[in-house]
């Protein structure tokens, strides 16, 4: 049998394995209902400017339009304001949009940086065994020792206040989360034939753990990813409320409830709308890794 005929027969199990796990997918209601919300949060991010524009909408100030209730009156003309105006006069469906964009990129970019960071150290420590999975393992529980967002916290103080640093600390304090997925994952792969074929040809042990290794144990990093992902935001918007997140003008959900908090009672739609903005996006999010579980475990399947 040829080399060609091997990779397109290798290419179409992969092609109808991935075909079983969409349609297994698409079988889940609250999944596809996910989905749905994400799109909505995703379509308005990305065209965010398109929609309002940034300057003049989310940070510019209007004094004489401070406090106006939420309202379709003008909606067309672009001089209405579907949910209101904050204390300073600013769009707060503006400065949702725009807060979308912040809060989905932390989710995203947070969670992918520590997946990549933890599963490599987890990925090594079970290739590796021995004194290196000794090293590393131990330095994950000093990691894990501490409360996620404790941690968070302290890289914020010491490192400033920005979106920058904000990602770093949401990265850093779940490193040990995926390197101990990956680990478990890995280490009853280490002595399968497959590798000891990829040793014998003459890869790289790089190559082994990157080509063989990981994609082999991807299952349970994409359900744990999605999951992240929905807690990511949740801490970042924490942390924003507490002040070690974005900083002000910028919009971002938690410093909208922030700076809303004292107006709870006698204008309640300020701190509402940007509280149900972070609970369907976290939401979201949370029942895609449900329908993944699902769709990825076998023995969920029907």
């Amino acid at each position: 049998m040829s080399k060609t005929t091997v990779e397109k027969k290798r290419a179409m199990r992969k092609k109808s394995r991935m075909a079983m796990i969409l349609r297994q997918f698409r079988k889940s209601r609250t999944a596809m209902f996910g989905v749905g919300i994400l799109c909505v949060f995703i379509l308005f991010a990305v065209f965010a400017n398109v929609i309002a524009d940034f300057d003049e909408k989310a940070i510019a100030t209007n004094q004489q339009a401070r406090f106006v209730a939420p309202s379709l009156n003008g909606l067309f003309t672009g001089e209405g304001h579907i949910f209101g105006t904050d204390e300073y006069g600013r769009d707060i469906f503006a400065r949702v949009i725009h807060g979308a964009r912040i809060s989905l990129s932390i989710g995203i970019i947070a969670t992918s940086c520590a997946a990549v960071v933890g599963g490599l150290l987890g990925a090594a420590a079970a290739f590796y065994g021995k004194k290196w999975d000794f090293i590393i393992m131990r330095i994950m529980d000093i990691i894990s020792s501490v409360p996620s967002i404790l941690l968070a916290m302290a890289v914020v103080a010491a490192l400033g206040a920005n979106l920058a640093n904000l990602l770093i600390a949401l990265s850093f304090s779940s490193i040990a989360t995926y390197a101990r997925l990956v680990r478990s994952a890995v280490v009853t792969l280490v002595g399968q034939e497959f590798i000891e074929a990829a040793r014998a040809c003459g890869s790289s042990d790089f190559r082994i753990i990157v080509k063989h290794i990981i994609p082999n144990s991807l299952s349970p990093i994409i359900c744990q990813m999605a999951f992240s992902s929905a807690g990511m935001i949740l801490t970042a918007a924490s942390m924003s409320y507490l002040g070690l997140g974005i900083q002000p003008p910028n919009p971002e959900w938690g410093s909208m409830l922030a700076a809303a908090k004292q107006y709870i009672w006698t204008y309640p739609y300020l701190i509402t709308i940007p509280g149900i903005c972070i609970v369907l996006s976290a939401l979201s999010i949370t029942l895609i890794g449900d329908g993944l579980r699902d769709a990825l475990d076998p023995k969920l399947k029907d």
